[in-house]
């Protein structure tokens, strides 16, 4: 299953130590070999046992409700909205045709909830807590919000009806969320206890919420498994971030020209910040939405610093959309469009863009993808997991923790008890 290709963009410009490439792509492709005997991700992420179980269950869940909202933060959140752009959530155009409303909730803000629960119907609105741990600060604050607004209006029965919760099993201290699903009788899905968050968007933590947009779970599932059986597009993007890192593009950047790519660039942001952020090493992640992005951060990437790597996800759109009528706009100023659809002008602006990058010096990578459906994002998110994965051998850090965060949730707690 070949869902998409890599290139780098004018390779023979670039004046590639092709000796260090060499080597870094092979010390990737083997770090990868030994993770995917390691590591419960892997299995999860290409396992179809779980895939009835999770559509019946959404299918039950989501049955007369008119809003679900969704609870979990990072990891528990951004790959689920990853997913279901697929089905159009967070599109112009889209959302109005879909069969409820869907809100996720993965910030704290004074207002925001407040305000969302004031325009809630609470007899058809339902609700997804997710935390790996049960004790994120954010997402405890927010549920704890969120299930005293529904009892208050429909009392705690309705609470076995109207929630699921993911979180883990109780360990040597109790699990606060899981307590909450116990004392509510609400279902509650295992959060596999060998997957972090921000890698959990192939298990119930991410495709739980794409069965109730009922998006093909199995064809998630199958695209993930053709990049675990051919890696060589991730390793290689590994190597490439890295090599570039050693030649000062310290920056990704993450250009998507596909509306449907939004929230999944910023699911990328995470995966790679908090995955090589560490011992003083890392590579910050950009994302970047085209066209739009041509008009805000183009000008910095061609003519500031020269530090940036662009990746490009493309998809030729050419001849798709609405058609640009010749006789709209007097005059022949933009007889160049007459006749054209609005694929056509993205199409041409995404190949203008990179190609004006290129001409600058500045390394760009091309993904096309052949199509945006359920398969090639289950092969995109695995693609970029494996590719973190790898640059995290690379660079020698630990993908999978995030040690320098405790001391902003133990300040945390010390500044709330001083209010």
């Amino acid at each position: 299953m070949n869902l998409y290709e890599a290139h780098i963009l004018s390779e023979d410009k670039l004046n590639i130590d092709q000796d260090r490439l060499s080597f870094l792509i092979n010390k990737a492709q083997k770090a990868l070999e030994v993770k995917f005997n390691e590591m419960p991700f892997f299995d999860v992420a290409s396992d179809l046992s779980d895939v009835d179980d999770l559509n019946k269950l959404a299918q039950k869940f989501k049955t007369g409700l008119t809003d679900i909202v969704h609870i979990g933060c990072g990891g528990s959140s951004l790959g689920a909205q990853a997913l279901v752009q697929v089905a159009g959530y967070g599109c112009v155009g889209s959302d109005a045709k879909k069969p409820f409303n869907i809100h996720f909730l993965d910030n704290l803000d004074a207002l925001s909830l407040s305000n969302l629960l004031d325009g809630l119907p609470p007899k058809t609105t339902g609700v997804v807590i997710i935390s790996k741990s049960g004790t994120t600060l954010e997402t405890v604050a927010l549920a704890s919000v969120y299930l005293d607004w529904s009892i208050t209006h429909n009392g705690a029965d309705y609470l076995s009806d109207s929630a699921v919760i993911i979180t883990e099993p109780h360990k040597e201290k109790l699990n606060p969320i899981r307590q909450l699903a116990e004392k509510y009788d609400i279902p509650i899905l295992d959060h596999h206890e060998g997957i972090g968050g921000r890698f959990s968007v192939l298990s119930n933590v991410g495709l739980f919420v794409a069965a109730l947009f009922e998006i093909d779970l199995e064809q998630i599932k199958l695209g993930a498994k053709s990049v675990i059986d051919n890696p060589k597009y991730a390793a290689e993007g590994a190597a490439y971030s890295v090599y570039f890192d050693e030649k000062g593009h310290c920056e990704n950047v993450l250009w998507a020209y596909m509306d449907q790519l939004k929230l999944f660039t910023a699911w990328y942001v995470q995966l790679w910040a908090e995955s090589l952020g560490k011992d003083g090493k890392g590579i910050t992640p950009i994302s970047s939405i085209g066209p739009v992005d041509q008009h805000s951060q183009q000008q910095l990437f061609l003519d500031g610093p020269k530090n940036k790597y662009v990746t490009f996800i493309t998809k030729d759109q050419s001849g798709q959309g609405n058609m640009l009528k010749p006789d709209i706009f007097m005059g022949d100023q933009f007889d160049y469009i007459a006749g054209r659809t609005i694929g056509d002008i993205v199409t041409a602006q995404q190949r203008a863009t990179a190609a004006t990058l290129a001409d600058k010096g500045i390394p760009v990578r091309f993904i096309t993808l052949k199509a945006l459906d359920a398969a090639t994002m289950g092969a995109l998110l695995m693609h970029f997991m494996c590719e973190t994965i790898a640059a995290a051998d690379l660079l020698e850090v630990n993908a999978f923790d995030q040690p320098a965060v405790e001391q902003s949730k133990n300040l945390t707690r010390q500044y709330i008890a001083e209010l």
